[in-house]
């Protein structure tokens, strides 16, 4: 699946609670993941996505309550990361590089 020119992927995997399949996509051009794994309440695989030119990580992982894994998101580009993690069981570190 060609995601190279995907600019959203906003409420992708919304309230899909048997979701738990791994995922491998090209998130370059993506500038709003917001909601994306809002109430994926199963999932809980590894996420490896480029994201220089996301601004958008609000409610992301909200409700996501098996979501387990680390995560190394470049975040700084991010304006908006309001409650990404609320509601999770564990807390995990997202790192901005240093400038």
């Amino acid at each position: 699946l060609d995601t190279s020119g995907v600019t959203s992927m906003r409420y992708m995997f919304y309230v899909a609670s048997a979701f738990n399949q791994p995922l491998r996509f090209d998130t370059s051009s993506v500038t709003s993941m917001s909601y994306m794994f809002y109430s994926a309440s199963a999932f809980n695989q590894p996420l490896r996505f480029d994201t220089p030119s996301v601004t958008d990580m609000s409610y992301m992982f909200k409700r996501a309550f098996a979501f387990n894994q680390p995560l190394s998101f470049d975040t700084s580009s991010v304006t908006d990361m309001d409650r990404k993690h609320d509601g999770m069981l564990d807390m995990f570190a997202v790192r901005t590089p240093a400038i």
